[in-house]
C-alpha cells in the first residue's frame, strides 16, 4: 500500500515546518512527501532543503489550477484564505493517487517521535481516519471548535474519500472563518458530522497519536530507553499548537499546562524546539529573512515559558 504525506505552511512557519518534515522522514524513510508553499520564500527554500526527497508546489501554480479557489482571497483573513486551501489540496491529491494508496496530512507544528506504523494498522480498510481531540476535563470548553482535530487526517484513495473531501471543499468555500459559528470553526468543525454522514470512517485510538496541550492531562506519560510513552503506547506525534516566540527568544505555550509539566517540558518541547531554534539560526543563511512564529506577542497572565533557546 501506497502511503502519501501532505502538509502546507508559508515562510513564517518555516522552521517549524523543515523541523516536522525531517522527524517524519526520519521515521518513515520511504515516505512520499508533498508540501503547498504559500509564498515564494517558502517554496525557494524547500526546494533547496530537501531536493528531490519531497514534492513542492507553489502557492501560484496551484491557485491557477483552482481559480475558484483564488477568487476568495480578497474575502477571507489570511488565515482563514490558508485553512480553506485543506480540502483542495488533499482532494487533488486523492484525485491523482491510485485507488488504494493511503493520505495522511499533517499540520505543520506537529513533530514525529516514532514510526507511525501502529496508526495505519489501525485503519485497517477505513475510508478516513479522524483523530479526537480527546479534551481533558480543563478543556472541554475547546469543544466548539470541533470534536475531530483537523491537522492529523488519514484518507484512502477510493469513492468515499473522495466524495468527502469534495463535498468538504464546498463547505469551505461557503464558510470558513477563525470564530465558532453556528456548529462551524474553520476547517475544522465540518469533521463532526462526517462519522454520520459517510461510512467506513476510523475514530483513531492510539494515544500517541496528536497528543497535544489539550489532552495531556488524561494520559500517562514516562520515559523508557530514550522513548516517550503515552499509556505504556509509543508517542507518534505531538501537536505544538498554541506556541508564541517572544522576541527576546523564550517560547510560550497561550494553553494551560498540566500537572508535572516539568517532564512534558523536557521530554516533548525542549528536544523539538532544540530542532526548531537551530532550525532558525540556519534559515537566514538562506535567506529566509524573519522567522518567527506566526503568532504576534502580547503578555497574557497564562501564558506559560516552556523554552530558551540560550542553550542551543
Amino acid at each position: 500500500m501506497k502511503r502519501i504525506y501532505c502538509t502546507y505552511f508559508d515562510s513564517r512557519y518555516l522552521a517549524q515546518g523543515i523541523v516536522m518534515l525531517r522527524s517524519l522522514l526520519r521515521h518513515d524513510p520511504a515516505a512520499s512527501i508533498q508540501v503547498l508553499a504559500f509564498d515564494p520564500d517558502c517554496e525557494r527554500i524547500l526546494r533547496a532543503t530537501f531536493a528531490a526527497s519531497i514534492c513542492v508546489t507553489g502557492a501560484a501554480a496551484f491557485h491557477a489550477a483552482h481559480p475558484a479557489l483564488a477568487a476568495l482571497r480578497d474575502s477571507r483573513s489570511q488565515w482563514a484564505f490558508y485553512a480553506t486551501h485543506k480540502p483542495v489540496f488533499i482532494r487533488s491529491i486523492l484525485d491523482a493517487a491510485p485507488d488504494g494508496t493511503l493520505l495522511t496530512f499533517i499540520d505543520a507544528d506537529m513533530w514525529i517521535f516514532s514510526d507511525p506504523t501502529p496508526v495505519f494498522a489501525e485503519l485497517e480498510s477505513a475510508s478516513i481516519g479522524l483523530s479526537p481531540h480527546r479534551f481533558s476535563k480543563a478543556h472541554q470548553r475547546h469543544a466548539i471548535y470541533g470534536l475531530y482535530n483537523a491537522g492529523w487526517m488519514h484518507w484512502r484513495a477510493d469513492s468515499v474519500a473522495r466524495r468527502c473531501a469534495a463535498e468538504w471543499e464546498l463547505d469551505c468555500f461557503d464558510w470558513c472563518e477563525a470564530t465558532a459559528s453556528r456548529g462551524r470553526f474553520m476547517n475544522q468543525a465540518y469533521l463532526n458530522s462526517w462519522p454520520a454522514r459517510y461510512p467506513g470512517i476510523a475514530v483513531l485510538r492510539h494515544p500517541g497519536v496528536n497528543l497535544a496541550p489539550w489532552n495531556l492531562e488524561r494520559h500517562r506519560l514516562r520515559r523508557n530507553s530514550g522513548r516517550v510513552l503515552v499509556d505504556d503506547q509509543p508517542l507518534i506525534s505531538f501537536h505544538y499548537s498554541g506556541l508564541t516566540r517572544h522576541p527576546a527568544g523564550p517560547w510560550h505555550s497561550l494553553y494551560p499546562q498540566p500537572r508535572r509539566f516539568n517532564q512534558v517540558r523536557e521530554a516533548i518541547y525542549k528536544p523539538y524546539l532544540d530542532a526548531v531554534e537551530s532550525e532558525r539560526l540556519r534559515l537566514p543563511d538562506c535567506g529566509a529573512g524573519a522567522t518567527d512564529a506566526v503568532r504576534s506577542w502580547t503578555t497574557r497572565p497564562n501564558h506559560t515559558e516552556v523554552y530558551s533557546p540560550s542553550s542551543v
